[in-house]
């Protein structure tokens, strides 16, 4: 039983003090009683009060650390990362993560890291959306993943995944991306279209937009810089300087963050280097105003100004080589000479200038030569022969001491060939055919290739023609003769004796010509008088067809058009005879006078008549006054003379 429990008898009278003792003493019981549970109902309240009371950022910053408790630690993390901010993120997992893993707040702390884990990575992704690779690579990597409790492993799988995904997105984006600006390069505008699409789905919200419209954009522009591209390539076809000059300056408008740029800066280095090759053409033609005028249209685009700086300096001395002297020759080495070694045409430089001291030596060795040849005799030209001979294939003066030997070679022919010719004169100067033939064997004697030959072949062709001339002139005058007589087929077999190649072979068949036009006009003459007998209509316009074939330059022309006047006015005196009684038929045979007769007019004028009488004008008046008059027909022509034939 407890001690505090009350008795069932009251205690003895002797025993009050002792009694009022135990009261106080149940008393004071009570008191602590009620002291210790407002003592610690106080705390409870103070304590619960603290917990919900929000201290401010400034109780946060004031706090002393290393004392402070769990549940303030948590307050002011969670504080922090309200902001929503890297740095926010991190000093609130900073706050919390030195407490030991068993703390009795643990679990919540755990909860909320988690939650800032997962915000940091969101932070990360948003950086990724907007394009920020490296940076959403780094935020996500600013989560302490070694601090991770076991349970949160899915989390570190996330984390490590989620970055092999932007990686991956990444790369797929920058291919499409890559092949979008190939395709465009090679000028496969449909493809790189269709490539640029898969941009729209690839996951990311800066490649599906900003660099999509990007892309976007290089296509457009690529097409309209394809378009200059192709022009110029076209307009450079050509050749032409001008030309060439107008592409660079179409392909200079293709701006630098064009996927044809670099397209683009080929095509004008290759341009640049035809006009180099048009002005090294001029060159080699010894033009050199115009050599240095295209060198210097070659723009600053195509980076080639070094080389058109060298060009100049070696054109300038190449054109003091041209003259070949000694003088020139040492001037143009010297102007060579300006090209130092770290030049682009430093080694044809060099090259131009061992070839010039070559033309040095060898122009005293040609003009050693020149010296002996002056003596104008066959061994002076031999010895320079010679002397000329020791300039060697493949130097530049070879040609040129070529050209003296040959010119030398050829004064020893002349000299040593001329009697030959001269004999040949001598003889044909007789004239005769055996005294030409004679010229002929001789001048024969003069080879092909020797410097006589060319004359000696045309004084040959000469006195061959002179021989067929004699041999055939007989037949041309005979020919003539028998022509003259009218016996024209015998001219025409004795002028086809003389055979094609012959000297007079045009001349007998021109003659030839001429007198079968003679005798087919001859013929064509007799059929209309033998047409004319039959003194029919239709015989006498078939007479006036023939007559009028007699050509305008033969000896029968004007007694052909005699007849064909004659025979034209008999048909029209046929016709208006029969206008007396047949109208129609009289306008038809009329019809018929061919408009080269003299009487055509005349049978026009009757015509005219005759188509009056079959078709009068309607009257406006008395009809009998517009009656012709009886005597309103032409009168007959008179009869022709009768034609004697032939």
């Amino acid at each position: 039983m407890s001690n505090f429990a009350p008795s069932d008898t009251n205690p003895p009278l002797g025993n009050h003090k002792k009694h009022r003792k135990r009261r106080g003493g149940i008393f004071g019981w009570q008191f602590l009683l009620v002291l210790t549970a407002l003592i610690f109902g106080g705390v409870g309240f103070f304590s619960m009060s603290m917990l919900l009371k929000l201290p401010s950022r400034k109780d946060c910053s004031d706090v002393f650390w290393p004392v402070a408790s769990a549940s303030m630690r948590l307050y002011c993390a969670q504080v922090e990362a309200e902001e929503e901010t890297l740095s926010g993120y991190l000093q609130a997992i900073k706050m919390v993560r030195e407490l030991d893993a068993n703390h009795p707040m643990r679990q919540e702390i755990n909860r909320h890291l988690k939650n800032w884990y997962l915000g940091i990575l969101q932070l990360a992704e948003k950086s990724f959306q907007q394009g920020e690779l490296k940076d959403a690579i780094a935020t996500a990597r600013r989560i302490p993943l070694d601090q991770f409790q076991p349970a949160e492993g899915d989390l570190q799988k996330m984390v490590r995944d989620r970055i092999d995904k932007w990686q991956s997105t990444w790369n797929e984006a920058e291919k499409i991306y890559n092949q979008t600006q190939a395709y465009l390069r090679r000028e496969q505008w449909q493809e790189a279209f269709q490539e640029s699409l898969g941009l729209l789905s690839v996951g990311n919200q800066y490649w599906e937009t900003t660099k999509y419209k990007e892309l976007e954009q290089k296509i457009q522009a690529a097409r309209k810089d394809g378009n200059r591209l192709s022009h110029a390539r076209e307009i450079a076809k050509s050749g032409k300087v001008s030309d060439l000059v107008s592409a660079i300056r179409l392909l200079e408008n293709i701006d630098e963050n064009s996927a044809l740029h670099q397209e683009a800066q080929n095509e004008i280095r290759e341009i640049g280097h035809k006009l180099l090759d048009a002005a090294e053409a001029q060159l080699e033609n010894q033009n050199l105003s115009q050599a240095l005028s295209i060198a210097r249209r070659i723009p600053s685009s195509a980076n080639l100004e070094a080389k058109v700086q060298d060009f100049t300096t070696l054109a300038k001395a190449r054109s003091l080589a041209w003259q070949q002297t000694v003088v020139r020759l040492e001037d143009a080495i010297a102007q060579a000479q300006k090209i130092s070694a770290n030049r682009p045409m430093y080694a044809k430089a060099q090259r131009l200038i061992r070839r010039w001291r070559l033309n040095i030596d060898d122009l005293l060795v040609l003009e050693r030569a020149e010296q002996l040849a002056a003596g104008n005799n066959i061994s002076d030209w031999q010895a320079a022969i010679s002397q000329a001979s020791e300039i060697p294939p493949g130097n530049p003066l070879w040609e040129k001491a070529q050209e003296r030997i040959d010119g030398w070679r050829a004064s020893i022919q002349r000299q040593q060939d001329r009697p030959i010719l001269r004999q040949a004169n001598e003889y044909a100067q007789a004239g005769d055919i055996d005294s030409l033939e004679k010229a002929i064997r001789q001048a024969n004697l003069i080879a092909p290739n020797r410097a006589l030959y060319q004359e000696a072949q045309a004084n040959i062709e000469r006195w061959q023609d002179e021989i067929e001339r004699q041999q055939d002139q007989p037949y041309i005058d005979e020919a003539k003769r028998y022509a003259n007589q009218g016996d024209l087929e015998t001219a025409i077999e004795i002028a086809q004796e003389i055979r094609p190649g012959r000297v007079l072979y045009s001349q007998a068949q021109s003659l030839i010509e001429l007198w079968r036009q003679e005798r087919q006009d001859q013929q064509n003459l007799q059929q209309a008088y033998r047409l004319a007998r039959r003194s029919s209509p239709d015989a006498l316009l078939k007479a006036i067809e023939h007559a009028h074939r007699v050509s305008n330059n033969s000896p029968w022309r004007s007694q052909a058009e005699t007849a064909i006047a004659q025979w034209s006015r008999q048909v029209l005196g046929m016709a208006q005879d029969l206008s007396e009684y047949d109208i129609r038929n009289a306008i038809d045979l009329a019809e018929r006078i061919p408009e080269y007769t003299p009487a055509h007019q005349t049978a026009q004028r009757n015509i005219e008549r005759w188509q009056l009488l079959l078709n009068p004008p309607k009257p406006e008046a008395d009809e009998s006054d517009l009656l012709p008059s009886p005597n309103f027909i032409d009168s007959p022509l008179p009869a022709p003379e009768t034609q004697t034939n032939e």
